[in-house]
């Protein structure tokens, strides 16, 4: 087990000190201690444990900040008699050190497995609308894709007309050390009846990923707006293209390496020219 903490700290100091951007996080299986074994264990009777049987001390990787998430792999049903899917995502919530969960959801299990509960094609969306109550629980992995995109497509219809029926970003995290970034400055904004322009002071700052364009018709909508396009930054452009939104006003979310965004600019969209 020693061993292991140990590789898994060497791993987190070798990350950060190349790329502090890339996130590091671990997807071990989803019981850490049965309670039999260890008061702070979660209420189950799994046949196998992290701690004991796979020498792996989750608990300790999160409490010394050695990972930057965690994805448990709870390829259980809500109520399974011996591993309760509900159990285990209120324990891993509560036993977080502060670093975020996603959930492991194991769709392959969907008619496939002897445990009933497979069979009801709600499972998985049941299970998605119960982590999104837990307050250390940001969100959601699948395993594995196939199971979703070849087999069940029933189920992925499910999941995008009631649970992901909204884009949104991928997790943001803070660096360890403060990150300096140039917020970009935007001298102009053209548009016609194809494409909008929109033109840069300088080079993007190689710290910024991304921008998020987003068009409302009152600034109150362009917080909740559709996310129209997105796109990667970096490069030596002095200015970005995208579709034209047909909307009286237009927001620009600047995002960094860390997912973070650095700054909002709104601006009233100019009215449409032919190309």
């Amino acid at each position: 087990r020693q061993n292991v903490n140990e590789l898994i700290f060497a791993l987190n100091q070798t990350i950060k000190s190349s790329k502090p951007w890339v996130q590091f996080g671990i997807s071990p299986f989803g019981v850490w201690r049965n309670q039999s074994k260890d008061p702070k264990g979660s209420p189950t009777q799994a046949g196998q444990t992290n701690y004991d049987d796979l020498f792996a001390d989750v608990l300790l990787w999160m409490k010394n900040k050695w990972i930057d998430y965690l994805i448990p792999q709870l390829y259980w049903s809500m109520n399974h008699r011996l591993a309760s899917h509900r159990t285990l995502a209120d324990w891993w919530s509560n036993n977080s050190f502060g670093i975020p969960i996603y959930i492991g959801h194991g769709p392959y299990k969907i008619r496939e497995d002897s445990d009933e509960a497979w069979k009801n094609p709600a499972e998985i969306n049941t299970q998605v609308n119960y982590a999104r109550t837990l307050p250390q629980v940001h969100g959601s992995a699948f395993f594995s894709a196939k199971s979703i995109y070849q087999k069940n497509q029933d189920i992925a219809k499910l999941l995008k007309n009631e649970v992901y029926d909204k884009p949104t970003l991928p997790p943001s995290f803070e660096p360890k050390q403060k990150a300096i970034i140039e917020i970009p400055v935007v001298l102009d904004v053209k548009s016609n009846l194809n494409k909008t322009q929109i033109s840069l002071e300088k080079p993007l700052d190689p710290a910024i990923r991304y921008a998020m364009v987003q068009g409302g018709n009152d600034l109150a909508s362009l917080h909740d707006a559709v996310i129209h396009t997105a796109w990667v930054g970096g490069s030596r452009a002095r200015f970005l293209e995208v579709a034209s939104l047909n909307t009286e006003y237009l927001a620009i979310r600047w995002i960094d390496l860390y997912g973070r965004i650095v700054q909002t600019q709104v601006f009233q969209t100019p009215k449409l020219s032919r190309p």
